[in-house]
């Protein structure tokens, strides 16, 4: 499990965040897994991950360099230099990204462009990516279609998505994600099928989400379910309870009709400290015994964030 290291992505003219990740080794000591430091000023950003190698050096894995190269009312465009390294971090092919936006009253296009460095260097392009979306009252209605390269050296189709979001307002979000990718007739087939329902009750917010995919008679099941708990405490933290349901459950026979089984529950607790956010890991899982009943909780990791950790707050909206 790779550890999660940047709890809030930074806003603002200037900001600055660093994160370290620790997990517990064998003999249950506590290490440091990973490390995340982000600046961002004037429209360019820069982040830096590194991780733990097997020879216990901390390499860097991930950097990534962003800046704004336009940003007014008819749209934005956005640079992205992406620098990936190997477990002994020696560099690999860099990724550029352009994103492009354009806006015209309750439309948005949205175009980017993916870039992969060959052995050489050179930047041949990977993958387009055209997602247009129109918003109507309280429905927003998008479609994506992916482009790669084909055997022919130009681009083809390769993943068509569709996803309808209602905004409900102080009761939360309905979203449904209809993704379709190329059948063997040639045509596009519905490959997958995501929903995502948000509730909000007071300081809680239960989210609901699960996934369909199609059986060897092209007919949806239900594969994987997720029922995920975040709420705002009291004292000031914020515990999140997030439980997964897969159809494949470790050590447990079963068929793709029986449906999703328990497959683990994540505790999350999030809670500032001084100038420091601190998230807390815990994970139970059933026992191969009993399947349907979860363990005791087991620490898996805790992240240590400094500077700019939390969003900052909504405006308080106008009064008429």
């Amino acid at each position: 499990m790779r550890p999660i290291l940047a709890l809030a992505f930074l806003t603002g003219a200037y900001a600055q965040q660093s994160t370290v990740t620790y997990n517990r080794d064998l003999n249950g000591r506590q290490v440091v897994a990973g490390e995340s430091v982000t600046a961002r000023n004037d429209g360019a950003s820069e982040k830096t991950v590194r991780l733990q190698s097997i020879n216990g050096r901390r390499v860097p894995f991930e950097s990534v360099e962003e800046r704004v190269l336009r940003d007014d009312a008819s749209g934005k465009s956005i640079e992205r230099i992406v620098r990936r390294y190997d477990q002994t971090g020696n560099p690999l092919p860099p990724e550029k990204v352009l994103v492009e936006e354009e806006k015209s009253g309750n439309t948005s296009v949205i175009r980017t462009t993916t870039f992969r460095g060959d052995v050489n260097g050179r930047l041949n392009p990977a993958e387009r990516t055209v997602t247009e979306s129109r918003t109507s009252g309280s429905t927003t209605n998008a479609e994506v279609i992916v482009e790669r390269p084909n055997l022919n050296g130009g681009f083809a189709v390769a993943e068509k998505r569709t996803i309808v979001t209602e905004d409900r307002g102080d009761r939360g979000k309905l979203a449904n994600t209809y993704i379709y990718r190329p059948g063997g007739g040639g045509g596009l087939v519905e490959a997958l099928r995501e929903t995502r329902e948000e509730i909000k009750q007071g300081d809680q917010v239960r989210v609901n989400s699960a996934t369909y995919e199609p059986d060897i008679q092209g007919r949806l099941n239900l594969r994987s379910q997720a029922v995920e708990t975040v709420a705002k405490n009291a004292d000031g933290t914020e515990s999140v309870e997030r439980t997964l349901y897969r159809v494949e459950a470790p050590g447990v026979a079963g068929s793709a009709t029986s449906g999703p089984r328990l497959v683990e529950q994540q505790l999350v607790d999030r809670r500032a400290a001084g100038a420091e956010v601190v998230e807390t890991l815990s994970v139970r899982r059933p026992s191969l015994s009993d399947p349907s009943r979860l363990g005791t909780p087991e620490k898996i990791s805790e992240t240590v964030c400094q500077g700019k950790c939390l969003p900052d707050p909504k405006p308080a909206p106008k009064q008429n």
